[in-house]
């Protein structure tokens, strides 16, 4: 299956289309069925593919056929984690009555509150990430239990023992829970310092209700999306698991949509006027040609051109997510925001750490097994 249809089948799912038709015209096999979730994977889209699996019509065919898919997990199990999740963050909504902290909810936790997926359980997240400047919420994390795990390198404090970010970096150690099915990663910056230039300066505070909650609140819908954006094709392309996922695509694609004409038009102008107009333009085409099939979108511009390529290399297998990753953190190293920022200095950090070495002798083994 290209990586266009199966993002299209995703997508599709995520905005509320029958599953029934999603797979006519493909032959069934246990091949098929394995890669298809293989691919769901890697692509971090598990939730939507389960439903697509779920529907009765594939089931009865499989079960007729001896195909095993009980390698994922039904719809149900998603739903149940999200709602866990949600309770997670409701309690802590709960935790911050009569204080004047407001964190603001990043990329998937809001996802569990604004209806943005048709379906509760169709977006699924590792961690959940806010953002707010004020120390005082760590020890209202404190008091409900969250700690740095054994892991953790302990944060910085300044002469008046408040919590600092290290160099470089945009969020402080995570907290966890026992119990808790993801850790918190408490954000003092949106983005890495090096992409700090595109994101809104009132990203914390331009910020709207969050339903059902008292105390956090979540971003505008047009800064959702520059955030979301630029996660997705700036912070995720370099890391060592991969990046450029079809989840962060559909995030952006549906955030895109709930948007009127108006708002639309202002984030284009916004990415213009703050020198990324051709993340705007690389954006639109990889999403074209992802979600529309539009080939001739490649040729939109050369970060267009560049963007689906590395896109479509990477849908082949990890050997090229490993290279790609490599490639990018390499290109880094002349980029003069790498090291005005200091994130070099985070970096250089992971390099003494033996577990960071770990890391990188485990992917290079998949690739060369792979």
């Amino acid at each position: 299956m290209r990586i266009q249809d199966f993002s299209i089948i995703c997508l599709s799912v995520a905005k509320g289309a029958g599953t029934r038709d999603l797979l006519s015209g493909y032959v069934y096999t246990q091949k098929f069925f394995d890669n298809f979730i293989k691919t769901a994977t890697s692509q971090k889209v598990l939730p939507l593919v389960s439903n697509v699996i779920a529907d009765a019509n594939c089931q009865k065919f499989c079960i007729k056929n001896g195909i095993d898919v009980s390698g994922i997990k039904p719809p149900k199990h998603f739903v149940a984690r999200n709602i866990h999740l949600k309770a997670q963050l409701q309690q802590i909504d709960t935790a911050l009555e009569g204080t004047n902290i407001k964190p603001v909810l990043l990329k998937g936790a809001i996802q569990l509150f604004d209806g943005l997926y048709c379906a509760f359980g169709m977006r699924n997240m590792a961690d959940i990430d806010f953002l707010s400047t004020d120390t005082k919420l760590l020890q209202v994390l404190g008091d409900l239990g969250y700690s740095i795990n054994g892991k953790g390198q302990e944060n910085k404090v300044d002469e008046d023992a408040n919590t600092i970010l290290n160099s470089g970096g945009s969020h402080l150690t995570p907290r966890v829970r026992v119990n808790d099915l993801v850790h918190l990663e408490p954000h003092f910056l949106p983005v890495s310092p090096m992409y700090m230039d595109v994101i809104p300066k009132a990203f914390e505070t331009e910020t709207l209700p969050l339903p059902g909650c008292d105390n956090l609140v979540q971003p505008t819908l047009v800064n959702h999306l520059i955030h979301v954006l630029v996660h997705t094709l700036k912070h995720d392309r370099d890391t060592l698991d991969g990046g450029i996922s079809v989840r962060g695509l559909i995030d952006c694609e549906l955030i895109y949509e709930k948007m009127t004409p108006e708002q639309k038009l202002f984030t284009e102008q916004y990415f213009t006027n703050n020198n990324a107009k051709n993340l705007w333009i690389s954006w639109r085409s990889l999403s074209d040609w992802v979600f529309r099939d539009a080939k001739s979108a490649i040729y939109n511009s050369f970060g267009s051109f560049f963007l689906i390529a590395e896109f479509k290399l990477r849908s082949l297998g990890y050997h090229w997510v490993f290279m790609i990753a490599f490639f990018n953190r390499l290109m880094r190293l002349f980029n003069y925001k790498y090291w005005t920022t200091k994130v070099y200095r985070k970096h250089a950090k992971r390099l003494v750490k033996r577990d960071f070495w770990d890391r990188i002798l485990s992917k290079f083994k998949a690739v060369v097994s792979g």
